[in-house]
């Protein structure tokens, strides 16, 4: 049994002990096999002879640990040495692939330090074998069928800071993960684009960001912009709770009390309010007119982004912006001023439909992969397992086959 689980091509297992906690088996060459170049296939000259240690798949919740002959050959057509190994085994880890790609699966679902208790693996040592794995059997992302980006910032840690995603507005595919949030960062992103390919990229999906919009018009003149409805709602939001802070500083002590622990009513879109919520609305509107026009406001700019219709919120905007500049507020003078200075990527987004739904999603699954692992301060392993989830998603999706995710 043990000379059929550990058969590889030009070894053979020997023999294996079993002990209390473990079992140790022996692989040595297989004498009726020839090694040959990996690169040219001519055959090499024996250089020296190694063993190796690896941790294989547990028999009976004993660790199994191979014992396995290595050779170093030198070809003399390559001018190069190459170390032979079954293919089981990884070449630096001191695991076989099998192994690896074991703690790669439970690690989907179950925390790090969970299977370091398990396997009695450091958690730090199953991040990084995972790592490997993925790097394996990932596949790289595809240029050719990106029509339309996505591109947001998000906070990841004090050791790395603030990093840039870049998604695929169709499928949701992450295209790249980059530490940084200005707009050097996508550089390398965009000079993995041919020309051919640049001109397919149509449309770009991003919050305010002047740094990301200056960028993307560098490298793609003829890009789309389009702002998204989710943040400029977050900036209205903010603008509305400036407004109220600004009023609760001098205000009577009655309005004061009044407006104490008011700020998500007044945040909160008015078809989740109840009806307590709503009365409290019509009262503030005798206390004070301004915070609560600018509460109007707020609601009125959101019914921009509720109409699938361009010439509808087209015209609502325009009349959102002229609400606001006779409403003598300062806040919301400055604030309808900036969007008026980006109305036509405002109606860009509802033109072409693009919103940062996917990207957020991403955003939040970047914070569970980071609570699974325990803290993950790598971003290139980060950006890997948002590509894992992708692709497990897809499978689901589509029920298509793949080579890694078979195994799952």
């Amino acid at each position: 049994m043990i000379k059929q689980i550990y058969k590889q091509k030009g070894w053979i297992a020997t023999f294996a002990i079993v002990l209390q906690n473990r079992i140790e088996v022996k692989l040595t060459f297989d004498d009726r096999y020839n090694f040959y170049c990996p690169i040219c296939g001519c055959n090499l000259k024996t250089h020296s002879y190694r063993e190796i240690n690896v941790r294989d798949l547990p028999i009976l919740e004993r660790e199994v640990l191979l014992y396995v002959d290595t050779m170093q050959g030198y070809c003399n057509k390559c001018k190069r040495f190459h170390t032979l190994r079954p293919d089981i085994c990884h070449p630096t880890c001191g695991y076989t692939w099998r192994f690896m790609r074991l703690l790669s699966r439970h690690l989907i679902h179950a925390p790090a330090r969970y299977l370091q208790d398990e396997y009695k693996v450091a958690y730090t040592t199953v991040l990084r074998l995972d790592k490997e794995v993925l790097k394996e059997d990932i596949p790289k992302p595809k240029n050719k069928d990106v029509e339309s980006i996505l591109i947001d910032e998000k906070y990841v840690g004090a050791s790395n800071g603030f990093v840039t995603m870049v998604l695929n507005a169709k499928t949701g595919e992450p295209q790249e993960l980059t530490r940084g949030r200005d707009g050097k960062c996508l550089d390398a992103f965009f000079k993995r684009f041919d020309e051919q390919e640049k001109q397919k990229i149509k449309y770009l999906g991003i919050d305010c960001s002047n740094a990301y919009r200056s960028a993307a018009l560098l490298h793609l003149p003829h890009i789309h912009i389009c702002y998204d409805a989710y943040h400029l709602v977050s900036n209205m939001n903010e603008v509305l709770d400036k407004i109220r802070r600004s009023i609760m500083k001098n205000a009577p002590y009655g309005l004061a009390q009044f407006l104490k622990g008011k700020r998500y009513v007044l945040l909160k879109g008015r078809e989740n309010l109840p009806s307590d919520a709503r009365q409290e609305l019509r009262t503030l509107y005798t206390l004070n007119k301004v915070l609560y026009i600018a509460y109007l406001l707020k609601e009125q700019f959101r019914q921009v982004f509720q109409t699938c219709d361009e010439n509808t919120a087209t015209l609502r905007l325009i009349r959102w912006i002229k609400m606001c500049m006779k409403s003598k507020v300062e806040q919301l003078i400055h604030f309808a001023k900036g969007i008026s200075s980006k109305f036509n990527e405002i109606i860009n987004g509802i033109r072409y439909k693009i919103n940062s739904a996917k990207i957020e999603s991403a955003n939040a699954m970047i914070k569970r992969i980071q609570s699974k692992a325990c803290g993950i301060f790598d971003v290139e392993y980060l950006f890997l397992k948002l590509r894992q989830i992708y692709y497990l998603r897809l499978q689901k999706q589509t029920k298509m086959p793949m080579s890694y995710y078979q195994q799952i």
